[in-house]
């Protein structure tokens, strides 16, 4: 309470909401044994920029999501794409041109599945 009181004293704005427990999301009790273990843990000094922490949080989410799509290696579109976020196609041809590109590939299209 009183960090609390301090920052908005400060002039900043803290907006404190629930969020909803992890039932039924994968790795729930690790992300709760996690949780309760921090309120323990020491604070530490360490600075660093909202950026640097925006940057590590996208390449930890990227590195997790690659683990969970290299399990998945059976996949037509695995086997088209291997790294997952690199899909890019040319400027040049619009999204709808994309997605038929990709559908060819994988081999999903109107003629396949009649």
């Amino acid at each position: 309470m009183k960090e609390y009181t301090h920052l908005i004293n400060s002039g900043k704005a803290i907006v404190i909401c629930w969020i909803a427990s992890h039932v039924n999301i994968r790795g729930s009790e690790r992300a709760d044994g996690a949780a309760k273990s921090a309120q323990f843990s020491s604070v530490t000094n360490m600075k660093f920029q909202g950026r640097e922490l925006t940057c590590r949080m996208s390449k930890f989410s990227f590195d997790e999501w690659q683990d969970i799509w290299n399990c998945c290696e059976n996949n037509k579109v695995h086997l088209i794409y291997h790294t997952v976020g690199s899909v890019t196609h040319s400027k040049s041809i619009s999204r709808r041109y994309g997605v038929v590109i990709s559908r060819l590939q994988i081999g999903q299209s109107r003629l396949t599945h009649y």
